[in-house]
Formats: structure tokens, sequence, C-alpha cells
């Protein structure tokens, strides 16, 4: 009896031991990817409008900067929840000097932003949605780890 209750012990504990381990693992892995997650932010600081005329360049310009702790990659941008990323003309960084969206690689088709820097897209024309004075546009960036910021703005211009 009492070699059936000491072997049920030791079989407890190590059951116990793999459960626990497990969650343990697992939970750590969560919580290091929620911190990561909280140290990626960024944030609208600027759009610009100006109304469709012949001697404009670009109609619409956004700039996006990173105010977190670590690098970001631009992955989309949604007006009125149509993606238009492949629509931007032009990029350009704090600096003034034009960037590119990513080559390839993990981050292809992305823009990087380094910290305290920021990136304007400029726009030359939106084919959708239609963006026109006295409309309200919603703006939403979106990094490659998910996290998103969003604005809205009556159009003027």
């Amino acid at each position: 009896m009492i070699n059936i209750a000491f072997t049920t012990g030791i079989l407890v504990f190590a059951w116990a031991q793999g459960v626990f381990g497990s969650w343990a693992s697992t939970s750590g892995m969560y919580f290091q990817t929620k911190g990561e997650d909280i140290e990626e932010a960024i944030a609208l600081v600027n759009l610009r409008f100006l109304a469709p005329a012949s001697s404009v360049t670009y109609t619409l310009n956004i700039t996006a900067r990173n105010i977190g702790h670590r690098d970001v990659w631009i992955a989309s941008i949604y007006f009125n929840e149509t993606n238009v990323m492949s629509q931007v003309s032009l990029a350009w960084n704090n600096d003034g000097a034009t960037v590119s969206a990513i080559g390839s690689g993990l981050h292809a088709g992305k823009y990087h932003v380094r910290c305290g820097d920021g990136i304007t897209f400029a726009f030359g024309s939106i084919t959708a949605p239609v963006i026109s004075n006295g409309n309200l546009l919603s703006v939403v960036v979106a990094t490659d780890r998910g996290n998103q910021v969003s604005q809205q703005w009556k159009v003027t211009g």
C-alpha cells in the first residue's frame, strides 16, 4: 500500500512538472511578444490634401512617425478601409531623403522607419476611395507586426 502511494505520488509529480513547465514556457513567449508589441508605436502626425489641379504634383501626403522604442516596418495604409499602399507615388524621411519599399526578403514591400524618424507618403492620385473636399477620411497605418494607428480627418482643401 505504501509502495502504491509512493509510486502514485512520483507519477503525479512528474505529470505536474510537465504541465506547469509547458505552461510556463508558453506564457513566457506570450508575454515577450506582447512586450515587443508595446515597444512598437507609430503616430500619424500630418495629413495634407490639395484639391487636384494641373499645378499640383501630389494631391495627398500623409506622415507617419515612429514614436516607439524599436524600428518598425509599415506594411499597409488604408483610406476608408481601402488599402492604398500600392498607390504610393513617392516617400521620403525626416531628412528629405527619398525612401523606397524593401525590395525582397522578410519585409518585402514594406517601408522601414527607424526610431524617432518619420516617413511622408505622397499620393499623386487615389483611385479608391474618392477623396474630395468636405468628406470624412479615415486613415489607418499598420505595421508588419499588426500594430495600427488610425485617425479621421475632414478633407478640406
